[in-house]
């Protein structure tokens, strides 16, 4: 087992001082967004406490704690007893560190941008929305002159990522109600007829 405690503590740890490297430098490269088949609103808009948590940095903390934990463990105890010590470090150092992330990126954007300017403008979908209001995606929208993503839902047919939107609704303040952009000028119409 002291094999695996030195082998995450050696790996972890030297992926984390690259890490603080890249970023003190200004090179933060190690964020990067994966393109799945899967629709991962499905997770948002489900119990899923560890959406934003799972990151990896906080999975590189996790392996770091998880070896030195493990190897500071007094011989005494039985390897399974220290594996469980060395695994409950891991897991809370991963929720720590992807929990503090999380919140200093909400910090990040609430206050600039108010998400009632959000209203009419145009934006591109980020993440898939499914449709029928059956689960979130992501958006980009330009606002005030600052990109912002925001979570979204739509009540049409499902838009995939590229498709280019309008905010129709709030429907609190980090989620939009969207339309594609392609729906919103036959709804315009539709108003206009009805009002005649």
């Amino acid at each position: 087992m002291e094999n695996l405690y030195t082998w995450c503590a050696v790996l972890g740890g030297a992926i984390f001082l690259i890490q603080m490297a890249t970023l003190i430098i200004g090179f933060d490269g190690f964020d990067a967004d994966v393109d799945f088949d899967q629709h991962p609103g499905d997770l948002l808009s489900h119990d899923g406490w560890f959406v934003g948590i799972v990151t990896f940095r906080s999975l590189v903390a996790a392996l770091t704690v998880f070896g030195l934990v493990g190897l500071a463990t007094p011989p005494q105890f039985e390897a399974m007893h220290s594996l469980a010590i060395a695994f409950l470090a891991g897991f809370a150092t991963l929720y720590a560190v992807g929990w503090s992330f999380k919140k200093m990126y909400e910090i990040r954007s609430d206050g600039t941008v108010n998400v009632q300017d959000t209203l009419g403008l145009a934006g591109t979908v980020y993440l898939g929305i499914p449709g029928q209001e059956t689960g979130q995606g992501k958006v980009t929208i330009k606002v005030g002159g600052r990109t912002m993503e925001y979570a979204a839902m739509t009540r049409g047919e499902p838009l995939k990522t590229g498709t280019a939107i309008v905010v129709t609704g709030i429907l609190n303040p980090q989620t939009l109600e969207v339309a594609s952009a392609a729906e919103v000028p036959s709804r315009s119409a539709s108003l206009a007829e009805a009002v005649e």
